[in-house]
């Protein structure tokens, strides 16, 4: 997403982006600062050998080849319980203070110095605590090996300012996450808020039939349309109802659906690849068929009529084969001066004449003349007219 996008987008909703960072901007600031300060002292100790050795050459050549690993055993032993132990008795610590209390203890990488750290709630106490601790170590280590001392390097002092909470950090993260957080919910908005009909938009099958869904219908029957418009060529809309007199309804839902998608491949089957069906609910197919004069219309709907009718779908309760019962309207659009819902409205009245027959028909009406002043649609063929035969795949 380019910035300007991004950019335009956040300002656009504004309203959701400032409130979320405040909240949480703040919440970030409140918890920083209710936070108790933690201070932290550090003091230094040297591992060396002992001076009774200094003039014992490969004495001292042995103990320099173990001093690293006397200096590291000095770290664990600052660490110990017992150490602890020791430093508590000699403060006279409390057990709030001792659970306040976090030593740790280290061997400065490539050096003998030896660092122990504490870290508390009271800076006072982190120094003594510090003091103590070092002091417990070069007593307890003074036994272990006659060939090394522990030495002080740096006592510890009075840490002045808290190392915990890290304020600076603590908001820098804050201002990060506020911020991410605004955006993703400016984001999710502008996908939300995307118009209701772009999944339909973008899905142009009917799942129910397999064939395309209307709204692709309506989409390509503007396009062709126009289309009339500029070249004077003729299309036909033909709307057909599979279900005519219920000819479907004994059957289940999910048997419905195959029956439906099985009608819509024998169709398919039967049409030119410029043809379209689209499937408008409730066994209602329609068709555009791109330069189909008014003369052969009748003929090709009902070469598909009859198609439709011929294979069982399925059986019934009683074990008779079930077919569909294709009633049909038809009207041939050929450039006059009307929108797609007028001549929608054509096919349906033509529709609903071929309906009120049992076994079910095609019913064509024309357009007439003086029909953009609101005259109403003029009927010219009921049932099949053989007038214009021809090789059309929807002919029987």
């Amino acid at each position: 997403m380019e910035f300007r996008s991004l950019l335009r987008m956040v300002l656009v909703r504004w309203w959701l982006v400032v409130p979320t960072f405040l909240i949480t901007f703040g919440s970030v600031v409140v918890f920083t600062l209710g936070q108790t300060p933690i201070y932290q002292a550090t003091a230094t100790y040297i591992v060396t050998p002992a001076t009774a050795f200094n003039n014992d050459v490969l004495t001292a050549l042995g103990l320099l080849s173990r001093q690293s690993e006397i200096s590291s055993t000095y770290a664990e032993v600052a660490r110990s319980k017992t150490i602890k132990t020791q430093v508590d008795t000699a403060l006279g610590l409390n057990g709030d203070q001792k659970r306040g209390i976090d030593l740790e203890s280290r061997l400065i990488p490539g050096t003998n110095t030896l660092e122990i750290t504490v870290r508390s709630p009271d800076p006072n106490l982190a120094r003594d605590y510090t003091n103590g601790a070092g002091a417990a170590l070069v007593t307890f280590t003074g036994d272990l090996y006659d060939a090394y001392e522990l030495r002080p390097l740096d006592p510890a002092g009075t840490p002045d300012k808290p190392v915990l909470p890290n304020i600076p950090l603590n908001l820098g993260l804050g201002v990060g996450a506020g911020l991410a957080l605004a955006i993703s919910l400016a984001f999710g908005a502008q996908l939300l808020s995307a118009p209701p009909k772009l999944a339909a938009q973008v899905n142009i099958i009917d799942r129910q039939s397999g064939a395309y869904n209307e709204t692709y219908f309506l989409l390509r029957l503007r396009q062709e349309m126009s289309r009339s418009r500029r070249s004077a060529a003729p299309v036909t809309i033909a709307l057909v109802n599979a279900n005519h007199h219920g000819a479907l309804s004994s059957l289940s839902p999910d048997v419905q659906t195959e029956a439906h998608r099985r009608l819509t491949a024998l169709l398919e089957g039967h049409l030119r690849t410029e043809d379209l069906v689209a499937h408008l609910g409730d066994g209602v197919f329609s068709f555009l068929l791109p330069d189909v004069p008014a003369a052969e219309a009748v003929e090709v709907v009902e070469g598909l009529r009859v198609r439709m009718a011929a294979p069982a779908l399925d059986v019934d309760e009683a074990g008779q084969p079930v077919h569909a019962n294709g009633a049909a309207g038809v009207v041939t659009y050929a450039g006059e001066e009307l929108g797609y819902e007028e001549v929608l409205a054509h096919a349906r009245m033509a529709l609903n004449d071929a309906e009120t027959s049992p076994s079910g028909k095609v019913v064509a009406v024309a357009i007439a003349a003086g029909e953009t002043e609101g005259g109403p649609p003029t009927p010219i063929r009921t049932g099949l007219s053989r007038v214009g035969a021809g090789s059309r795949r929807g002919a029987p």
